[in-house]
């Protein structure tokens, strides 16, 4: 684990070196952390720093700290308010210090994803048509249940993987699944009300259709239409975390 001269301490660099590990996907909710000594050996610093490292994690709802045998320090199993809320300022703030920006996803989710949707109308097979179903009505289900934003968009990032392995080009597929790798980013940002959820159903079901029916030329407007309800959504999201207000499901 890299530590450098920076803005940040030592514990709070710790801390969010811990929180980009878990937007990549490689801690997971619920996921046991090393212990203090291990983390202390990982990161060259001493006990004292990885505890204080850890408080910050605490305080922030992001940690949570467990009795016994089997105790430990674990990622909370549940996603809170306040969980979201403290991922989603550090993964603007990473984006930002990166010179990355939302703006940036979807303008090349724009320039890849209609085309490929096209593509995918043309050269999907009867399996690639399964598995688009099944997961049309994933996605149906949650819609018309009680259940986590965060579940749903990840049903939505598992439909445009599916949909970049129907063009059955390599490269497109690694470029989709690279792109996506901003999908914790995006997830955590999602909490939509139930007719927002129903629009955004709309949407997929209109691409779904079109690559069924393949009719290119719709999957790529019906593409463009999903990612123009995302981009909206997202930019709404995005203005109210930077100037600190609440979020309410209905936005």
């Amino acid at each position: 684990m890299n530590l450098t001269t920076s803005l940040f301490t030592i514990p709070e660099q710790i801390s969010r070196q811990i929180k980009e590990a878990i937007l990549r996907g490689e801690l997971l909710l619920g996921d046991r952390l090393p212990s203090e000594n291990k983390l202390a050996e990982l990161f060259g610093v001493s006990r004292s720093t990885i505890r204080d490292a850890l408080h910050l994690l605490k305080t922030e709802h992001i940690i949570e700290t467990r009795k016994g045998n089997q105790g430990g320090n674990f990622i909370v199993q549940k996603i809170s308010p306040e969980l979201i809320q403290n991922l989603n300022k550090y993964a603007f703030s990473s984006l930002k210090i990166n010179s990355l920006s939302l703006e940036h996803f979807f303008d090349l989710s724009f320039l890849v994803e209609v085309p490929v949707a096209g593509l995918a109308a043309i050269y999907r097979s009867r399996e690639d048509i399964i598995r688009l179903k099944k997961l049309l009505s994933t996605l149906k289900d949650l819609c018309l249940s009680t259940h986590s934003s965060y579940s749903l968009l990840q049903s939505v990032i598992s439909f445009h993987r599916v949909l970049a392995c129907a063009s059955h080009n390599p490269l497109i597929i690694e470029v989709i699944d690279r792109l996506y790798q901003l999908n914790e980013v995006l997830s955590l940002q999602f909490s939509l009300s139930s007719n927002q959820q129903i629009s955004l159903f709309k949407t997929l079901h209109t691409i779904y259709l079109s690559i069924e029916n393949q009719n290119a030329s719709n999957a790529k407007e019906g593409m463009h239409e999903h990612l123009r309800f995302l981009q909206n959504y997202i930019k709404i999201k995005e203005q109210n975390i930077i100037f600190g207000d609440s979020i309410s499901s209905s936005t």
